[in-house]
């Protein structure tokens, strides 16, 4: 996919923290922060980065630009066709807080 930009003229703007605050919660870390919107606009996840523009000193990202990186990031790896590197170390945290945290809920 190529690199899409926000359109002013149609897209709704969101400052980052309004981005943050229209983001579902998954229940157990509550909202998104807004460090992490700022993080997928600057490094991205997955190799699919957040659309973002600058307008004096304020950040903004649109609605439609979130509906955009989330169908992104939900069909897989964009960067280049290869698959994302594993991180074996990093994996293995994940998987014990997944198990720390399915044990705390009774699972």
């Amino acid at each position: 996919m190529g690199r899409v930009m926000i359109d002013l003229a149609t897209e709704q703007l969101l400052t980052f923290s309004q981005a943050a605050a229209r983001l579902p919660s998954d229940g157990s870390r509550g909202i998104v922060d807004v460090s992490t919107v700022r993080r997928w606009a600057t490094r991205g996840v997955r190799g699919v980065q957040l659309e973002a523009i600058r307008i004096g000193g304020m950040r903004y990202t649109s609605v439609e630009a979130l509906r955009r990186f989330a169908e992104a990031i939900e069909h897989g790896p964009t960067n280049g066709g290869r698959p994302r590197r594993r991180n074996p170390r990093a994996d293995a945290r994940r998987d014990a807080e997944l198990d720390a945290t399915l044990t705390a809920a009774g699972w």
